[in-house]
């Protein structure tokens, strides 16, 4: 049968023939002849009628005639002879008429097609009272006999594709008659969408070219095209694959998306038929998306989140329904996924979609994919066997690594897709997906977990959401508690103690009214009683005294929330509320010399200014347990510190500042270009430290050279001290200053007569060692240090507690600063505890009197001191504290230092790697100035 379009459904061709019948003209319908009589059927022009005219023959063997009036004119257009796709046998008639100026259709079955009964099929059609039903069929007979067209149709009992006889492969399309009865065209093919291509109109290249643009906007998008391309492939698999396989859950971020995702998927014609909802009921969820044949069924949830029965019945019609008839099934839920996996391993895909997912409006991707489905059709009934080949050779071939065991279901949705891929970029020359990106990503969502949350966990979610927001936009104030707590009677109040929250019941009930997706307030507190976030000594709730601003006690019934399912950023407000003027925007930094220390989830920076006008302390002490970033921050002041101008020493006996370890910390061009690393456990010392300014008067030279003997030596004996004296004034009397001076010279000077020679030989001989092992450069610090960043790595040995070298070298590396200060120097050490902090030592004087020549000092270690310890008083000398989160031992301290409540303490508890708190002075912008402050933030990436 020969078909052309006609608004998206298929019409039988015109065969040339006119409706009606010709008026000029008396129609003859010869009904079987008896012995005596016969008769006619004619058309009465004067009356507008149909009659019979009989002619009967008397014993005289005249004929009489006699004409009887049976009905009103009507006109038959078209008879169509049914069956079903692949019988020959009819299942009856259709008749199209004209009756009354109406256009009906009548449907009369096989028997009584046989049987010539047509009357009580067609009404419209009413006998004069003088006829009989029997002239009436007649009449219709005769009409029948003279139809000018007649076809012969196929009667479709679901939609999709259809196995004929011959092997080929046919479509189902509903018939397109003026008048059909609904009856005929089943209600799985009514929904059908249809697009008939036209070649003289429609473009199939550009067609597929538009659909590949539309998919390229997101992987969400790529992988919907792909599963719409795939679900029209499935009578080319085995039913075994198609029976089990896992269904897509998109979890979309609003309604638009929701909307895009549906005009591009469902299959169903969405102008006449809502897409189902989960909550319809189980049987007629699972009838609906039974309809889909060689389509995509979606189902859409919009359950409450607590309605828990409704989404598990639901879940179940789906994962039925996707057992039976041939289709592919989606789903739109944030709530899905989790249940479906517990009843069925493997049975659902979680795909995250965005919301700006497909840039194009809900009219092109309509049109768009009902244009590539037509394509795809036509594509297919053409290349039956081509697909055919081609789809058992991949899927023969295709094969998961032994490393992916996923459930069969997930694994037969990979293999689907993957083949479909194929041949689309094979036979089809376009390609959605590359087919390694396609297999990775779907392994990836297949494994993960995180879109499958429970319905406690999305409860949480958007109780979390609803509150950080209203706290946010400042519709609930803040109020810390303390002993007399004061309410002011104006906005609702949300108390903050620690890390615990109190919500009054009325803000409470704000906040789950906002919360779309909970039907009730008992949902709510039952799942945060069940997560573990509600603190109830009062039934669910947590009573508090207060007070008004009359002074008159009030008594709060409270819920106590953990402060941790807060956001981030709200998390710290409400941290210090006051906290929020110290913190930066990254546009809005100062110019220059600026150090930045911490950051917040929002991207604010707080720092500290330095000023090289005065005598800032600049040191910083980093405090926290193993692996929770210490040497990180080191190594990002390090580079921030460079950045400004600084000169940075690194005295590294801990292999901490490797060059591996500098390049996952830096850029890797910014540490070959910036950084030296000097070996002294394969070198020889860089400089000599007992090189001194000559020029200077002899007692600044006897001082600055004793200094630098006796530094990290405990303090010595009188006699001990003469004799050092005596042995450093000969040296400087007896050298030449073009000479350089070494502790051999003063050595050999020592009167090894006096009594306390061999007690003094005993202090020395702990730097003496070293140099001799080692050997020793005679240059300076400033000829040395030629990049802004110079690592001496060192053996550990060398920096163990009273090692006389290492001291020597902090030493004359300070004195050095003193002599030029015009650029500043930072000294940094990791595990501090290993070295020399006693009063007087040269760390401690430069924690002390460092600022003065524009020197810092930067140290880190595990554990915090007491400051009665020499650790603990030195290093406490810092301007700038930084805890990450402390080791056991240091708990109770860190909280005293940062002055926290018992609630507070808490907080320590909490923190993760990067967490820390900050005790100094940190720049605040409105004054332009340092201000002391206790922060707490995350350490700033570079």
């Amino acid at each position: 049968m020969d078909l052309y379009e006609n608004g998206g459904g298929m019409m039988p061709s015109q065969t040339g023939y006119p409706y009606g019948y010709a008026a000029q003209s008396q129609q003859v319908y010869q009904p079987p002849v008896t012995e005596c009589q016969s008769s006619s059927v004619v058309y009465d022009f004067s009356r507008g009628e149909l009659a019979i005219e009989r002619y009967k023959q008397n014993s005289q063997g005249k004929t009489k005639q006699t004409r009887k009036a049976v009905c009103q004119r009507f006109d038959l257009q078209a008879t169509y002879s049914l069956s079903l796709p692949g019988e020959s046998q009819l299942l009856g008639e259709l008749i199209q008429y004209v009756a009354s100026g109406i256009t009906r259709c009548g449907w009369v079955p096989s028997a009584d097609n046989c049987g010539t009964k047509f009357h009580k099929y067609l009404p419209g059609i009413c006998k004069l009272p003088a006829a009989s039903y029997a002239e009436l069929d007649e009449v219709i007979g005769w009409a029948l006999e003279v139809c000018p067209n007649r076809h012969k149709v196929t009667l479709y009992d679901r939609q999709g594709f259809f196995s004929l006889p011959n092997g080929a492969l046919a479509f189902a399309q509903p018939l397109a008659i003026e008048g059909l009865p609904p009856k005929l065209v089943t209600e799985s093919l009514q929904k059908r969408r249809q697009y008939q291509l036209n070649p003289m109109r429609d473009n199939e290249e550009q067609i597929v070219e538009q659909f590949c643009q539309l998919c390229s906007h997101s992987f969400a998008m790529q992988l919907v095209g792909l599963y719409l391309a795939s679900s029209l492939f499935l009578p080319f698999f085995p039913e075994s694959l198609t029976r089990d396989l896992a269904f897509l859950n998109f979890v979309v971020q609003d309604k638009t998306a929701e909307d895009k995702l549906t005009a591009m998927l469902c299959t169903n014609d969405l102008s006449r038929h809502a897409v189902p909802e989960l909550g319809i009921g189980t049987k007629k969820l699972e009838a609906e998306l039974n309809q889909v044949y060689d389509g995509v069924a979606v189902a859409i949830d919009h359950c409450y989140v607590d309605e828990e029965a409704a989404v598990r019945e639901g879940t179940k019609a789906i994962l039925n329904a996707r057992r039976s008839g041939r289709k592919l099934i989606t789903t739109i839920s944030d709530k899905i996924g989790c249940v479906a996996n517990q009843l069925d391993e493997g049975s659902c895909i979680s795909v995250p979609v965005d919301s700006d997912f497909c840039a194009d409006d809900l009219r092109t991707i309509r049109m768009v994919s009902l244009k590539m489905e037509a394509v795809l059709i036509t594509f297919i009934l053409h290349q039956t066997p081509q697909i055919q080949s081609e789809i058992n050779r991949i899927v023969s071939s295709f094969r998961l690594s032994e490393d992916d065991t996923l459930p069969l279901p997930a694994a037969n949705t990979i293999t689907l897709l993957t083949a479909v891929d194929g041949v689309c970029r094979n036979l089809l020359h376009y390609d959605i997906l590359p087919t390694n990106k396609l297999v990775d990503l779907l392994n990836g969502l297949c494994r993960s977990t995180d879109l499958n949350r429970t319905s406690d966990e999305i409860i949480l979610g958007q109780f979390s959401e609803k509150l950080s927001e209203k706290i946010r936009i400042g519709d609930f104030s803040i109020i810390l508690k303390k002993n007399r707590l004061v309410l002011d009677g104006g906005r609702k109040p949300v108390i903050v103690y620690g890390e615990r929250l109190f919500l009054p019941q009325d803000l409470m009930t704000d906040i789950c009214s906002a919360m779309h997706g909970v039907k009730s307030k008992r949902s709510l507190i039952n799942a945060l009683k069940r997560s573990d976030v509600l603190n109830a000594t009062d039934g669910n709730t947590h009573p508090i005294d207060a007070y008004d601003l009359t002074g008159k006690s009030v008594r709060l019934y409270c819920y106590d929330i953990s402060s941790h399912i807060l956001d981030a950023d709200v998390r710290e407000t409400l941290e210090d509320p006051e906290a929020g003027k110290y913190y930066i925007r990254p546009e809005q930094l100062p110019d220059s010399d600026f150090l930045s220390l911490v950051s917040r989830s929002d991207g604010r920076i707080a720092g500290r200014q330095i000023r090289y006008g005065t005598s800032n302390n600049n040191s910083v002490a980093i405090w926290g347990q193993s692996g929770y970033g210490k040497t990180y921050l080191m190594m990002q002041l390090m580079k921030r510190t460079a950045e400004l101008g600084h000169r940075v020493v690194v005295f590294d006996s801990s292999n901490s500042f490797s060059i591996e370890a500098l390049y996952q910390a830096m850029p890797k061009g910014f540490a070959d270009t910036h950084i030296d690393v000097y070996d002294l456990a394969r070198l020889a010392i860089p400089v000599n430290p007992f090189r001194i300014d000559r020029s200077k008067s002899q007692a600044a030279q006897e001082a600055t050279l004793l200094g630098l003997v006796c530094a990290g030596i405990s303090e010595l004996s009188d006699s001990q001290s003469d004799l050092l004296y005596a042995a450093v004034n000969d040296v400087l009397t007896e050298t030449s200053p073009d000479k350089p001076i070494s502790l051999e010279n003063i050595c050999k000077m020592l009167d090894n007569q006096s009594s306390a020679y061999r007690s003094l030989m005993n202090r020395l001989n702990p730097l003496i060692r070293p140099i001799k092992q080692l050997g020793m450069d005679d240059r300076t610090w400033r000829e040395f240090l030629t990049k802004e960043i110079t690592i001496i790595r060192m053996d550990p040995s060398f920096t163990e507690r009273d090692n006389v070298l290492f001291d020597t070298l902090i030493a004359s590396l300070y004195n050095a600063q003193c002599e030029d200060p015009t650029v500043p120097l930072d000294v940094f050490i990791d595990e501090i505890q290993c070295q020399n902090l006693a009063k007087g030592s040269p760390i401690h004087k430069i924690l002390t009197e460092g600022r003065k020549v524009h020197m810092s000092f930067c140290s880190a270690t595990q554990d915090y001191y007491s400051r009665n310890t020499d650790i603990g008083s030195t290093m406490g000398k810092a301007d700038t504290q930084i805890f990450l989160k402390p080791t056991l031992n240091s708990t109770e301290l860190v909280a005293k230092e940062l002055r926290f409540n018992r609630a507070e303490c808490e907080k320590l508890d909490s923190m993760v790697r990067g967490d820390c708190y900050i005790k100094g002075s940190i720049y605040e912008p409105e004054s332009d100035r340092n201000i002391p402050a206790i922060l707490r933030g995350r350490i700033t990436p570079l």
